[in-house]
């Protein structure tokens, strides 16, 4: 069987997608954030209407909730469920959540995903993030489990793809239960 013509195809993609790139990942979404925090901590990090908040305020906001969340015994392997409307709000637990070591799992009244499995027990970069849930379009509903070093990774790809600046400004257009608002909220 010839599959030369398999492998151009596929060498192609890989060229054309950046796929070729790797991203280091060092630090977790919590880092990279207090990172960009201490760079500008005057600057607009949150453009909420009602509550905008600058990135020493969001960073302050979010120590406050992960310290709650710490106090009530959640952190490392710990699942925390959010449903909140997009606000400032919900910034600040996301960010708390992962600030506390915990992962996030979005919900929605009247919903039910059973999980099973493990998180990873590696370092802080191979814990658990979030946990999204799937549809059940194709069977029982599941979710898919994703650690800080693929929220990062993720984070690093559209910086560097959709070229995300220090004054860049990225819209919030997905609903948390869609994995694609991870990349605008951490990007």
């Amino acid at each position: 069987m010839d599959i030369s013509g398999a492998v151009a195809v596929t060498e192609r993609y890989t060229r054309l997608n950046g796929m070729h790139q790797r991203h280091p990942v060092d630090v977790t979404p919590a880092e990279a954030f207090r990172a960009r925090a201490r760079l500008a901590p005057g600057a607009l990090a949150i453009a909420d209407p009602q509550t905008p908040l600058t990135y020493a305020d969001l960073d302050a906001r979010s120590d406050r909730f992960a310290a709650r969340l710490r106090a009530k015994g959640l952190g490392r392997g710990d699942l925390v469920g959010v449903d909140l409307d997009r606000s400032a709000d919900l910034y600040v637990r996301l960010l708390g959540i992962a600030k506390s070591g915990a992962a996030f799992l979005p919900a929605s009244a009247g919903t039910r995903t059973a999980l099973t499995g493990q998180a990873a027990t590696g370092g802080d970069l191979d814990a658990l993030a979030y946990v999204m849930p799937t549809s059940g379009s194709t069977g029982p509903p599941k979710a898919v489990m994703v650690d800080n070093r693929g929220v990062v990774n993720l984070a690093r790809w559209a910086a560097t793809t959709v070229d995300v600046t220090g004054s860049s400004r990225v819209a919030q257009a997905y609903p948390l239960r869609f994995d694609a608002a991870v990349q605008e909220i951490f990007s």
